[in-house]
């Protein structure tokens, strides 16, 4: 049997939406802050990676001059391995099981803080990859 993971019924790819907005105190926090997905299934060793696309999730519709771009940090966990992703240091990070995994894949996202204040009631959107690959 070829080396090969899937999740659900699907391919071995995940896109997750991130949505981070801001309360009226311009604070940051991530709409859904953790995903679940379950049926994952690696018949032998795993690279479990997660990207970002955007290196940070962008602004939607804010006014000029505020900051276009929160960063947040993702840790997608399969298999024992911990991917940890943090969008302020880089736009991807890899983790390998140590066998063969079958189970639920989790994403715990956590918004970053920022160095200037943030408006209240924005948006910033990014899409988040994570891709399992035999090994």
């Amino acid at each position: 049997m070829p080396a090969d993971c899937k999740a659900g019924s699907g391919a071995a790819t995940i896109n997750v939406s991130i949505v981070i907005w801001t309360d009226e105190s311009g604070a940051p926090s991530v709409q859904v802050p953790a995903v679940s997905v379950p049926g994952v299934i690696c018949n032998s060793r795993a690279v479990v990676t997660a990207a970002s696309r955007g290196l940070g999730a962008h602004a939607q519709g804010v006014s000029p001059g505020a900051p276009l771009k929160v960063g947040y940090s993702a840790d997608v966990r399969f298999g024992g391995a911990t991917a940890h992703l943090d969008t302020a240091a880089n736009g991807a990070a890899m983790a390998q099981t140590g066998a063969a995994a079958l189970g639920r894949l989790t994403i715990v996202l956590t918004a970053l803080p920022t160095h200037a204040p943030l408006p209240a009631g924005a948006t910033f959107t990014d899409t988040l990859r994570i891709t399992l690959a035999p090994r």
